[in-house]
């Protein structure tokens, strides 16, 4: 048997049923306003912002609600590098444990802020 080599092997056709597809630029415009902030970029603004080191950037943005988490803490506290190793270590630590995720932070921003906030 010959194997199929090219895409006109396929014999593809049009389906009369769909009606051709014009995307505008308005419709692109609309549709980045509603995405999220891409990893990259992310990465980036959390050590040129917060003055991170390449590795906690890369560490807290390795999962969207841990960069959720750290981005309002800091905006809380001006410490950036307590508020990451915090999030990394010992929230981490507990979610881990008790086996729940990011987005089931055991604490609050603000009950956060209250046990890094020096006295």
């Amino acid at each position: 048997m010959r194997s199929k080599e090219d895409a006109q092997d396929y014999r593809y056709f049009p389906d009369p049923d769909l009606l051709p597809l014009v995307v505008t630029e308005k419709m692109v415009d609309d549709v980045r306003k509603t995405m999220p902030e891409l990893r990259e970029k992310k990465l980036e603004r959390f050590k040129k912002d917060y003055a991170l080191s390449a590795y906690d950037a890369l560490a807290l943005t390795s999962h969207r609600a841990m960069a959720t988490i750290s981005r309002r803490r800091t905006r809380l506290w001006d410490d950036p590098k307590l508020s990451a190793n915090w999030v990394m270590g010992e929230v981490a630590a507990y979610l881990n444990r008790y086996e729940k995720f990011f987005d089931q932070p055991p604490v609050t921003t603000g009950q956060l802020g209250k046990l890094l906030i020096p006295h």
